[in-house]
C-alpha cells in the first residue's frame, strides 16, 4: 500500500519545486543578486527578508526599505545602488536592503518608524556634513 502513495508524493514535490523555480526566474532581483555575486568579491547574503552587501565590520551602514520582491513597481535600482556603494567604498560601507513586503522586513520597517520607502545611514534619517544637516527622508 505504501508504494502507491510514494509516486504521488514525489510528483507533488516535483511540481512544487518547478513552481518555486519558475517564480524565482520571474523575479528580477534574483538575477541582479546572482550577477553581483558572480562579478565581484563583495560578500553578499540573501536572507529572504533582507539582502546584505559588504562586511558586517564596515563602519558605515546604509539600509534601504522597499517592497523588493512584491511585484508591481520595480525596485531593482535599490540593489544596483547598494552594490555601487559597497564596491566604491570596500570595507567602509555595508548595505542592507530590507524587503518590507515580507513579514520580518515589514516588522523592521515599522520598528524604525518608517511609513514609506526610505534609506537610513547608521540608523539615522539625517546626518550632519560640514556643519550642515542633510535629511534624506520626505
Amino acid at each position: 500500500m505504501k508504494s502507491r502513495w510514494l509516486p504521488g508524493c514525489f510528483a507533488a514535490l516535483l511540481a512544487f519545486a518547478a513552481t518555486a523555480a519558475m517564480a524565482a526566474s520571474d523575479d528580477p532581483t534574483y538575477g541582479i543578486i546572482a550577477k553581483h555575486k558572480a562579478s565581484s568579491a563583495v560578500p553578499i547574503s540573501d536572507e529572504g527578508h533582507r539582502i546584505v552587501y559588504g562586511s558586517p565590520k564596515a563602519p558605515v551602514a546604509v539600509e534601504a526599505f522597499y517592497p523588493l520582491r512584491a511585484g508591481g513597481e520595480g525596485h531593482e535600482w535599490v540593489f544596483e545602488y547598494g552594490y555601487s556603494l559597497v564596491t566604491a567604498f570596500p570595507g567602509k560601507v555595508r548595505f542592507v536592503a530590507y524587503d518590507i513586503a515580507t513579514p520580518r522586513g515589514g516588522e523592521v520597517w515599522q520598528e524604525r518608524g518608517l511609513t514609506c520607502g526610505a534609506f537610513l545611514i547608521n540608523g539615522k534619517r539625517e546626518v550632519t556634513v560640514n556643519g550642515k544637516k542633510l535629511s534624506f527622508l520626505r
